[in-house]
């Protein structure tokens, strides 16, 4: 028996047989028909996700740029020169322009609390220091009070025009003149000129320390605070002293360290 013979044989064989089950042409045509389904609703998919897409696209594309907000906002027309007509042909001013493009206003759940008037906002502090509750403008050191300064004479005082031109009444041989600014008074030696400025209210100094101050404010902004009086920085030739009322500052002065017009 040759090859081919064999071959023969073995594919006639009834075990290679296979019989179709008798419902295989239904479960045939239902996977198909699942085929088709799928096919049609990946279809349907990417048909949709392609109009989002191009609606997208067209949306952005039919924004104004802020290039041709502005350059549309702009005259394109000459003024002309008719006196009658010139006030309506006015440009827009840039100051218009921006308001309109300001954000709307915060709702009023959204909206920060406004301080009320007359409330002044410390900056807040590097450290958890107790600062002054108010800072006046009115600066008191480390040489004098505004154009006024430690050992000036009498003469050069009242030519500041800073103090009043009346001297108060003399007081252990010193002269003294109210200030015209913050209610103090300067008080002058007749052998050192200006040796001292006193105030009750409306000053402060460099350090932020002023009327209202609580004394551990003056402690920390004057580590060598003693008794009542503390070296003033940066003018080793005076101190400054202070007074208590309740816990805190009602008054501070600017003395020379040697003087004996105030004590």
């Amino acid at each position: 028996m040759d090859l081919e013979d064999e071959l023969n044989r073995l594919f006639k064989d009834e075990r290679l047989d296979m019989r179709a089950a008798p419902d295989a042409e239904t479960h045939v045509v239902a996977g198909a028909k699942r085929v088709k389904r799928r096919r049609v609703a990946m279809m349907s998919a990417a048909g949709v996700l392609s109009a989002a897409v191009l609606a997208g696209g067209a949306f952005v594309l039919a924004q104004p740029s802020p290039q041709s907000s502005q350059m549309a906002n702009q005259p394109t027309d000459l003024p002309v020169d008719n006196p009658s007509s010139a006030p309506s042909q006015a440009p827009p001013s840039s100051t218009t322009t921006e308001m309109s493009t300001l954000p709307s206003a915060p709702s009023a759940t959204s909206r920060p609390v406004e301080p009320t008037p007359g409330t002044v906002r410390n900056p807040p502090s590097a450290t958890s220091t107790t600062v002054p509750p108010i800072a006046p403008a009115a600066t008191l050191g480390p040489n004098g009070f505004g154009k006024m300064r430690l050992g000036m004479t009498e003469d050069e005082l009242l030519a500041t025009g800073q103090v009043q031109a009346t001297q108060k009444p003399p007081t252990t041989g010193c002269t003294s003149y109210a200030t015209k600014t913050a209610g103090g008074t300067v008080w002058v030696s007749p052998d050192s000129g200006v040796v001292g400025f006193v105030f009750r209210s409306g000053v402060a100094t460099p350090e932020r320390v002023g009327i209202g101050s609580t004394l551990d404010a003056v402690k920390t902004a004057y580590p060598d605070f003693s008794g009542n009086s503390a070296k003033v920085p940066g003018n080793a030739s005076a101190k400054y002293q202070f007074s208590f009322t309740g816990g805190k500052v009602s008054g501070l002065n600017l003395l020379a360290a040697q003087q004996d017009c105030v004590s």
